[in-house]
């Protein structure tokens, strides 16, 4: 039994047991009235006291509901920065190989020319075919270089887009089921409590007519 529930079981036991004695009946003639007040005066403030615990352990779920939330959307929002960071790095870094690679495309150009020259002796065109491929490997490795940039680039694009869909769906949270208005004070234990409360006082009105 949680603290509110205890309180206000002991308080409904006094108050029933008050609203017979203020009845003004005699002392022999109370004591019915006041066992049956009293246990209904137990009854409804058990459901009060239970309903309170209740209520003050949801506002301390959704107090920590509230802190794991704001934490996670924290992280999610540092990573974020970090993965821009790194994006704006490998940008970077492609730039950087395209220009590379270019480069190494203009020299593979110049160099099957040269394999293919007339004018030059057999040894020098020997020289540049050997050189066109070794050309030719630096730049598909370049061009591999480039495609693993791009892809990585890619994958931290789409982890910022999962981390803003997670923020948004972490922000939203379940507040769109909540119960709104007269809707939300008709539950089994509110109800449950009016009943007990109200035949509490119809038990004091009518031993006060009886007495």
């Amino acid at each position: 039994m949680g603290l509110w529930q205890t309180l206000c079981t002991c308080a409904g036991c006094a108050i029933g047991a008050a609203c017979v004695i203020m009845t003004g009946g005699t002392a022999s003639a109370v004591v019915v009235p006041l066992l049956i007040a009293s246990g209904g005066g137990a009854i409804a403030g058990n459901l009060i006291g239970s309903k309170l615990d209740q209520e003050e352990t949801k506002t301390k779920n959704q107090a920590k509901d509230l802190e794991i939330r704001g934490q996670t959307i924290e992280t999610l929002k540092k990573d974020n920065e970090k993965a821009h960071t790194e994006i704006n790095e490998l940008k970077n870094r492609h730039e950087q190989q395209e220009k590379i690679n270019k480069q190494k495309e203009k020299e593979l150009e110049e160099a099957r020319n040269k394999a293919n020259d007339p004018n030059l002796s057999e040894e020098d065109r020997t020289y540049w075919r050997n050189r066109v491929v070794v050309l030719e490997g630096e730049l598909n490795q370049g061009k591999d270089k480039s495609k693993n940039l791009l892809n990585e680039i890619k994958d931290l694009e789409d982890r910022i887009k999962d981390n803003n869909k997670n923020i948004t769906s972490v922000g939203s949270g379940s507040n769109g089921k909540d119960k709104k208005g007269i809707m939300a004070f008709l539950t089994l234990e509110n109800i449950l409590i009016c009943l007990a409360i109200y035949a509490v006082w119809q038990i004091a009105i009518k031993d006060d007519r009886r007495y």
